[in-house]
């Protein structure tokens, strides 16, 4: 009897061991001398598995841990996240130096520095997470690190629209990674930030930030990167129109961001839009895509903007390829606008086959072109640069050159 029970007791002390060892990877916000709003936990180090290449990213270090760019912060902020007011202005006193930027910087060079730190430090933005969070916390320390004052930046939190919405998110397979949701809000948010010019009408410029358990490079880390860039140039350019660059969240699974700011416009503030320009995969390949149109019973409309549009792309010639009625088949960020009336341009960068039997995002006659690493473990950074040298710096040279010309245009 006395040697079954030492057994006994040697087997639970050996099971206190690996429980104890296990627990080891898993980081704990600190809670003790915080007012606690959410619990959170977060387990890094997910093991993707790259199953067409075979590659564990976990197992390559060079596709998660990389160097931050100069001047960002390479620590994430992840202490008050539990605030029971995180977004007060005096939780980001603590502001970061902004990438340098002057005449001589390339145009979308910035944008690539954003894309590689999402990538490598906050990949696997799931929407409705304790890690989107972490990302909007970025996107929120980096404004204002460009120089934007607190008063233009807004967080714009909002629900899962349905609890059927919750329940099919939590049990997809797609979305499980070590990334915890946050289970007791069901929150997400919008990062809106205003840059006031000549008049009060305004240019929405929309990217979503979420992203499946990936690193998200061109889904949507190139989107982001692009409104960042933008929004750092921007500030320094006389420009007409007022323009709102707004950070969409929880779009993987629904569109929950941009339809959330897209209801609960005032009547006055949807007077004011002139037009939404959308960025979503820039870098699936090397055809560029722009859809400028709006909805003319569900067909695609030309107008004054829309012609404005497409003679700033001839003029600039650099491949950018008008097809309006793409806008109505792809499922992003300017839907919700399209539909409500808006003139809206979408901007993606795609991949061609011309395979009769496969199925695309769209067809142009013989030709299916389609996301060639959206929503794997491809859509990484250093594999895309790797794969297809120079097309990351190529198709966000292009855009951001497009994008801004779009924002200096004048008044309609």
């Amino acid at each position: 009897m006395k040697k079954v029970i030492s057994i006994t007791l040697i087997l639970a002390i050996l099971l206190m061991i690996v429980a104890y060892v296990a627990n080891q990877d898993v980081v704990e916000t600190p809670l003790e001398e915080v007012e606690v709003h959410e619990t959170e936990v977060l387990v890094q180090g997910q093991d993707h598995k790259d199953d067409e290449n075979n590659i564990s990213v976990e197992e390559s270090s060079d596709l998660i841990v990389r160097a931050a760019p100069q001047g960002v912060h390479t620590t994430l902020p992840a202490l008050w996240l539990n605030l029971e007011t995180p977004w007060d202005e005096e939780n980001f006193a603590d502001v970061a130096v902004p990438l340098y930027l002057s005449d001589d910087t390339p145009y979308g060079a910035l944008a690539i520095q954003h894309i590689q730190y999402m990538n490598d430090n906050l990949y696997g933005r799931k929407p409705f997470s304790y890690r989107e969070k972490e990302a909007a916390t970025w996107l929120v320390e980096t404004l204002l690190a460009m120089g934007h004052p607190w008063e233009n930046i807004c967080v714009q939190e909002f629900p899962v629209d349905h609890q059927g919405r919750w329940n099919t998110l939590m049990n997809s397979s797609g979305f499980r990674s070590d990334f915890a949701f946050r289970y007791t809000t069901q929150l997400s948010q919008n990062i809106v930030l205003t840059i006031p010019g000549q008049s009060e009408r305004k240019i929405i410029v929309g990217a979503h930030y979420d992203s499946y358990p990936t690193p998200g490079a061109s889904d949507n880390a190139s989107g982001v990167g692009l409104l960042l860039e933008s929004a750092q140039r921007m500030q320094y350019v006389d420009h007409y129109y007022t323009i709102v660059y707004v950070f969409f969240g929880a779009e993987e699974v629904g569109l929950q961001g941009s339809l959330y700011f897209a209801d609960n416009l005032t009547e006055e503030q949807s007077d004011q839009i002139v037009m939404m320009i959308n960025a979503d995969v820039l870098f699936e390949g090397p055809y560029l895509f722009y859809s400028a149109t709006y909805n003319d019973n569900y067909q695609a409309g030309s107008n004054a903007l829309t012609r404005q549009v497409d003679d700033i792309a001839d003029s600039l010639d650099l491949g950018l390829i008008p097809y309006p009625e793409v806008a109505f088949v792809v499922s992003t960020d300017h839907q919700p606008f399209l539909m409500r009336g808006y003139t809206i341009v979408n901007l993606m960068g795609l991949y061609r086959v011309n395979y009769p039997h496969v199925v695309g995002i769209f067809r142009m006659g013989e030709d299916v072109f389609l996301g060639r690493v959206l929503h794997s473990q491809n859509d990484c950074f250093h594999i895309i640069e790797e794969r297809w040298p120079g097309k990351i710096e190529t198709n966000m040279n292009v855009f951001s050159i497009f994008l801004e010309e779009m924002l200096l245009m004048d008044s309609d």
